[in-house]
């Protein structure tokens, strides 16, 4: 739901900055406001395993941990109204207090908390207390001590406090969904429920429909009820695809007279999106073949607490390499990538926090709250297309109730499980029960899968796991993109299925079996690519791609390894004025090429466009540059500052097959987001990212890396400006 616009009846008063945070357990006169002057001072998002993840050796912390804010409020703020403590979603179960008294228990979810205050806020001091805990609970999803990712602890979203009028719409029970349309109409359905409606006899309902530039194309009033239904018809509307994602905003007001009560705002997208019976996809009435990944929402250095520029990042990078789709494994995810999809067309399949683990009793109980919460939060967005009830569990009581909660909630989308064993799926009995079938890795059981759903499709919901695909390491990268390429050969093949998602986006934490570390993503953890990512773009992307990867550093072997990734019906490759090779029938292609010391030139064309790349021969490392990371700017990076790391020799020319470490000081009112306490960053392929976060910005931040061996480098960047920074060499180190 979008927030209400200024001046609007409904009042949000931020509470994400300035908390007290102690790890470990804590009294209750902590709680109340008492003690603990050691406590260290942070900003929401948070996350306490930020710094002890991604390492050989790295146990994460899992225990107890509490959050303090101290706020005022002046005498009569506190007005009449309904007041509700909210927040963005975290794991683990906790208490909420506030002025020394409890007010709840929770489970955050990974939905968050929305709780209804008996009292508002005193005026004056007030003290708002969250104790948490991420330990594994046998009925706080997914319910597993050791799923393939972290339990992640803190408050990793940001927390408000809403006053609603007494009368007011209840955004869990209000949405938005279009019935059918075709070029000229749109039959839009809005279900509603209004809380307080009684108190507002005579009173009227209000609902338009805005386009994209704020003008109205459509209105209805109705009288105000406790619950319903309102119609109204969008003339010559326009589709929402993963071509042209055209957004629409539904805006509903109550009001008593001329005086608006409440107001409610809901993004929309008209869209017509089904699995024909045994034939697929199809949006908008046009088959649409489903191309992604798993998306985990984590990165080191910051653990689950991702500022909204990244989740909107990660959704970039995926519409960028050629991506449509995306499964939120294996948890419900943030809104604002959601929001992100929405805008940038890609196709979402929702998920509940599942990892081998699906059970009746309490499990049950929590799935069916969290699936609840889910839908009602992001059943109004069009990228939405799937509800997944699980991940490589069964249980057939579990997943009819699921499913039958699914229906009863948005009758508009199927239900999906993810299924890496078709026959314990069969001896479960659960292979009737979803809609659309989830494969998991047994490509060959497809056609089971689909015979038994009910809509007789298939989406492959994992595939091309290779988790030694480390970035920088040429050969494994080479290997992951033979398997994706052969993994996708099968699939071709196979009518019944829609669709993929990879396994995986990027790069993750784990201790499953005390791996630490995952490296199946097609980018690195901190969004770096990968071969692979550059092979997803070439194969559905619309732009022209071509790659030259391999070790061109001076001196040594006279036969090297080369790779080239191209959507180009035909690629030369070039050295010294002469062809050495002709490539055709790719994407992909992996040669041994004579080094004669120079450059290497690919050049290709595609639909009358030409391409070229360059493979440049360097020398040594000798030195570190910094510049401001491109792909961030001009995002609205809420005082996170993102600086490019390279690795030069002597002449300037990157050092392309560099791998190794940095470590990073900085000047300034700032924190660097690095996963490691001695304050040091990965660099691969002579290239690495350093994430930092201005405590004010807009504010100047010396940024200082050194390296053994390397000439050291500072540099000056203002958070929230584009402008890059100035780098000054220092003597080597």
């Amino acid at each position: 739901m979008s927030e209400s616009g200024q001046g609007e009846p409904r009042v949000r008063v931020e509470l994400s900055r300035g908390w007290a945070f102690l790890r470990g357990r804590v009294r209750r006169r902590w709680l109340g406001g008492e003690g603990a002057p050691d406590a260290e001072r942070v900003d929401l998002p948070h996350c306490w395993n930020r710094r002890d993840t991604f390492e050989n050796g790295a146990a994460y912390f899992q225990g107890d941990g509490a959050y303090r804010l101290v706020f005022n409020f002046a005498d009569g703020a506190a007005d009449a109204g309904a007041w509700r403590l909210r927040s963005e979603g975290f794991y683990g179960r906790g208490q909420v207090w506030l002025n020394g008294r409890k007010l709840a228990s929770v489970d955050g979810q990974y939905l968050g908390l929305d709780l209804p205050l008996a009292e508002p806020p005193s005026p004056g001091r007030n003290v708002l207390a969250i104790r948490l805990e991420n330990r594994y609970h046998r009925h706080v999803l997914p319910g597993i001590r050791l799923p393939d990712f972290l339990l992640y602890g803190g408050l990793a979203g940001r927390v408000w406090l809403e006053v609603l009028p007494r009368t007011h719409f209840v955004e869990a029970g209000t949405w938005v969904h279009v019935a059918s349309m075709d070029a000229t109409k749109a039959d839009v359905r809005i279900p509603f429920t209004v809380q307080g409606a009684t108190a507002l006899q005579g009173g009227q309902m209000h609902w338009r429909l805005q386009d994209g530039q704020g003008e109205a194309v459509a209105r209805v009033t109705h009288a105000v009820v406790a619950e319903g239904v309102v119609g109204l018809t969008l003339p010559t509307p326009q589709a929402w695809s993963v071509a042209a994602p055209v957004l629409y905003e539904a805006i509903g007001e109550l009001r008593a007279g001329e005086k608006v009560v409440d107001c409610i705002r809901i993004r929309f997208g008209c869209r017509m999106a089904e699995f024909r019976q045994g034939h697929g996809f199809f949006l908008n009435g046009e088959r649409c073949a489903l191309h992604g990944c798993n998306r985990h929402e984590a990165m080191p250095g910051f653990g689950n607490a991702l500022p909204l520029a990244l989740h909107r990042a990660d959704a970039q990078l995926l519409k960028a390499h050629g991506c449509n789709f995306v499964r939120l494994s294996h948890y419900p995810q943030h809104p604002a990538f959601l929001d992100a999809c929405d805008e940038l067309g890609i196709l979402v399949y929702a998920e509940i926090a599942t990892w081998k683990r699906v059970r009746g009793g309490g499990w049950l109980r929590a799935a069916e709250r969290q699936l609840r919460g889910m839908i009602a939060r992001d059943r109004h967005h069009p990228s939405v297309i799937l509800w997944g009830m699980g991940n490589e569990g069964r249980h057939r009581g579990a997943y009819t109730r699921l499913h039958a909660l699914a229906k009863a909630m948005d009758p508009t989308r199927p239900t999906i499980y993810a299924e890496n064993h078709l026959y314990r799926a069969r001896r479960k009995r659960t292979l009737g029960i979803p809609d659309v079938w989830g494969c998991n890795y047994e490509l060959a059981e497809t056609a089971a899968g689909a015979a038994a759903a009910r809509t007789r499709n298939v989406v492959v919901s994992e595939c091309s796991n290779y988790p030694p695909a480390v970035r920088g390491n040429l050969g494994e990268e080479a290997a992951q993109v033979d398997l994706i390429t052969r993994d996708l050969a099968q699939i071709r093949e196979k009518a019944q299925v829609a669709g993929f998602a990879l396994w995986s986006f990027c790069d993750y934490a784990t201790m499953r079996k005390t791996r630490y570390a995952r490296h199946c993503g097609v980018f690195d953890a901190w969004r770096m690519p990968k071969m692979a990512a550059v092979l997803m773009e070439a194969m559905f992307g619309s732009e022209a791609v071509l790659q030259v990867r391999g070790d061109w550093q001076l001196g040594g072997a006279a036969l090297r390894r080369v790779y080239v990734i191209s959507n180009c019906v035909r690629v030369e490759l070039r050295s010294g004025g002469q062809v050495l090779h002709v490539l055709e029938g790719g994407p992909w292609w992996t040669l041994d090429v004579a080094f004669g010391g120079g450059c290497m030139e690919a050049r290709g064309v595609r639909e009358g466009r030409e391409v070229a790349a360059v493979l440049a021969p360097h020398g040594a490392a000798m030195q570190l540059a910094l510049e401001r990371d491109e792909f961030f700017s001009g995002m609205h990076t809420e005082g996170l500052l993102v600086v490019r790391v390279r690795v030069l020799d002597a002449a300037g020319v990157l050092v392309a097959n560099w791998s190794g470490w940095v470590t990073v000081s900085l000047i300034g009112e700032a924190d660097l987001l690095a996963h490691t306490l001695d304050e040091r960053v990965p660099v691969a392929c002579g290239l690495g990212r350093i994430f930092v976060m201005v405590r004010n910005p807009p504010a100047s931040v010396g940024v200082h890396v050194r390296s053994d061996g390397l000439a050291g480098v500072a540099a000056n960047f203002t958070a929230g400006e584009n402008e890059s920074g100035v780098g000054a060499n220092l003597c080597a180190e």
